[in-house]
């Protein structure tokens, strides 16, 4: 269990191939710790106030839907929960982001919540362009548990994100 609540810290995009071979110490801090992290774009600038929260879901919620909630209520901010579906041509389960959706609604009374789901050829990019359609303050991630393989041959869309969003990140990992 982390001693931390939070831990925050800056980055900034690799800045050749041993950076991004070997990773950034924000990525190694995501591996080690528990709690949620707040990665800063280098060249950000807080304004004082979040107003939209962009709030990415992939295949289930977990516990960090109440924290972020929290969070919300304090700024009365707006939470968009998004889930992206890679085009193809595959008929979609039509029912898999209802029931995540579904799940939400089940977790809390904030009422300040839209749902959506975006297709695009590419996750991260989804992602990212539906933030800046929203104009979010910060977009919030879950860190799955990746095995030793996994990591080998894929990079996480959520370390991938960590190093191009104009906008902080807060990541929260998922229990196992």
């Amino acid at each position: 269990k982390s001693l931390s609540d939070l831990v925050v810290m800056y980055t900034k995009s690799p800045e050749n191939l041993l950076e991004e071979i070997i990773g950034s110490v924000s990525e190694n801090v995501l591996e080690l710790v528990r709690c949620p992290v707040l990665i800063i774009p280098f060249n950000f600038q807080f304004h004082g106030n979040i107003k939209e929260i962009v709030f990415a879901i992939h295949s289930e919620v977990d516990n960090s839907v109440e924290a972020i909630v929290s969070l919300a209520r304090k700024f009365d901010a707006h939470i968009s929960f998004i889930t992206i579906e890679k085009l193809s041509d595959t008929p979609k389960l039509a029912s898999i982001p209802s029931n995540i959706f579904e799940s939400i609604i089940h977790k809390t009374t904030y009422t300040n919540i839209s749902f959506h789901v975006n297709e695009s050829q590419f996750v991260i990019k989804g992602i990212e362009a539906f933030a800046e359609k929203r104009q979010a303050d910060i977009l919030v991630m879950t860190a799955h548990y990746r095995g030793f393989i996994k990591k080998m041959f894929e990079r996480s869309v959520t370390k991938e994100i960590i190093f191009t969003s104009n906008i902080p990140v807060l990541v929260c990992h998922k229990i196992r």
